[in-house]
């Protein structure tokens, strides 16, 4: 159960689980696998008593193969969440609610569970080769966890180390997110605050003001690029609609000259092979002459110069 494993080191737990390598654990890794994802969906379903029963069956399993302890890490990880936002009767059995008279002794119990487990969490992690980014991020995850605990217990000095431990990693790698880095230095003023230590709060949340601001406008920024942008989008769109449109009665208007040209030029065709080139009279070089009229008065006389003559 859980309670041996707060009894006992890690190493203690490899020691009593060291297995013989010619075996194969393909079945225990199968069954902690299972239980740790049963877990998980459980606890998403904020059925917290349900997901305990699962990583408990998980974590003895896990610590029998040394290669794992990333699994053992999220085990560990998936019990402290439980006992950080589950209520005492999440957790606690019957019978240890009923013989614990003082509940303040359980809620202590509650939250040093959830900070030793997050702790090994964050260890079983660390261990795996991993990139500094995945580290980073993992760790200030634990870190903010640890935070809202201590913050929890109105241990604000505890609360303010970690706040700290979160601002040095927030600095390192929150260059350009000033909005995520005004989120610790804002952490990091109020823990000082409410330790007593308004003047240092002071620097912390101006800080953080400045940070705030900045964000504001990079993110300002980045909003009016991302108009621009979709503008630009529509308006291709747009053009790539009208293209389209105007391609398509170009080619029907196109098809309709085409269509209009073959047939004056099937008429044309007639017309021309009708007549033998050799019979035309243009092509044998005949003149035709316009017939002369004559007037009626010089067809008379015409006529009376012709009956006058002797016959």
């Amino acid at each position: 159960m859980l309670k041996t494993a707060e009894q006992n080191s890690l190493q203690d737990l490899m020691d009593d689980f060291l297995l013989d390598p010619s075996i194969d654990h393909t079945q225990t890794i199968t069954s902690a696998l299972s239980y740790l994802r049963q877990g998980k969906v459980l606890l998403e379903q904020k059925l917290f008593r349900e997901a305990l029963i699962d990583f408990n069956k998980a974590w003895p399993l896990l610590t029998k193969v040394q290669s794992e302890l990333i699994w053992l890490g999220e085990c560990y990880e998936g019990i402290a969440d439980i006992y950080l936002d589950g209520s005492l009767e999440d957790i606690f059995s019957e019978a240890e609610l009923k013989n614990e008279n003082d509940h303040e002794y359980l809620y202590q119990r509650k939250f040093d569970t959830a900070i030793d487990c997050y702790k090994k969490a964050l260890r079983h992690y660390n261990e795996k080769e991993r990139s500094s980014d995945e580290k980073n991020a993992y760790t200030m995850k634990i870190y903010t966890q640890l935070i809202k605990i201590y913050e929890l217990q109105d241990n604000w000095e505890k609360a303010l180390k970690y706040a700290l431990k979160n601002l040095e990693i927030s600095k390192r790698i929150h260059a350009d997110h000033p909005r995520l880095l005004a989120n610790s230095l804002q952490k990091v003023g109020e823990c000082n605050f409410l330790n007593g230590r308004s003047n240092l709060a002071l620097i912390y949340y101006l800080e953080a003001k400045k940070y705030y601001v900045q964000g504001r406008n990079q993110a300002e920024i980045l909003n009016s690029q991302t108009v621009i942008q979709k503008l630009k989008d529509r308006m291709n769109a747009e053009f790539q609609s009208l293209q389209k449109q105007l391609s398509g009665q170009f080619a029907k208007l196109f098809d309709q000259v085409n269509s209009t040209k073959e047939q004056k030029e099937e008429v044309t065709t007639v017309v021309h092979f009708n007549k033998s080139p050799e019979t035309s009279p243009l092509a044998q070089g005949t003149v035709f002459n316009r017939p002369r009229l004559e007037s009626p008065k010089n067809s008379d006389n015409k006529t009376k110069t012709l009956s006058q003559s002797p016959s």
